[in-house]
């Protein structure tokens, strides 16, 4: 985890060059949701589809992942802003969620499985995969993502909003890296993203 001031991602100073920061986290948003799906399944968890939440009225809110673990069902949410508003949204922090609209999505999904907001009130489906049915679920608890995460923040939203877990993206990519025995399909798809920005930029010049 990087200390609360600093600036970098994956090692990269972000802070050295907006310019460079904006265009890095374009292009890192289009893809990092499959990058994480793949660590999940490699922590245990089986991707079902994206959840929906339903209300009574039949409003319904949209999120990233519904996961399975253990028999249990876990509705899940990631954020990737890296350089958004000068890096305000790089680090984790308790004080983001309070300044977060009330009506806003993020603020509902924060709120699902407290006391304001138990999942007793609503229902939940995910798309299967497979066959795009909606299958309908009972969810044990959430879990949030976010570029990077400080441990004491980390325990203050736990016990706040009683989230079941918050993972770090840097965490995660840095663990992929670093593993003796390589997940090939995370380098699988990177090696096809890679590809497929030179093949573009090659096209821009000849």
């Amino acid at each position: 985890m990087n200390k609360k001031n600093d600036k970098t991602f994956l090692g990269i100073n972000l802070s050295s060059d907006p310019e460079r920061a904006n265009y890095l986290a374009r292009i890192f948003a289009t893809f990092y949701e499959n990058l994480l799906e793949i660590w999940l399944e490699t922590k245990g968890f089986e991707s079902k589809g994206r959840p929906t939440v339903y209300d009574k009225n039949g409003k319904y809110r949209t999120y990233d992942y519904t996961l399975k673990k253990n028999s249990k069902f876990y509705i899940v949410e990631a954020k990737c802003w890296l350089a958004f508003n000068n890096f305000y949204y790089l680090r984790l922090k308790e004080s983001l969620i309070r300044e977060w609209g009330a009506k806003d999505n993020f603020t509902f999904f924060c709120n699902l499985g407290t006391k304001e907001g138990s999942f007793k009130k609503y229902t939940f489906k995910y798309a299967n995969k497979d066959t795009d049915s909606k299958v309908c679920f009972n969810p044990y608890g959430k879990i949030l993502i976010w570029p990077i995460i400080i441990n004491d923040e980390v325990k203050k939203i736990k016990d706040i909003y009683q989230f079941s877990d918050i993972f770090s993206i840097e965490d995660a990519i840095n663990d992929m890296k670093n593993r003796i025995k390589k997940n090939e399909e995370y380098f699988e798809l990177i090696s096809k993203y890679r590809v497929w920005t030179e093949e573009f930029f090659r096209v821009l010049t000849k």
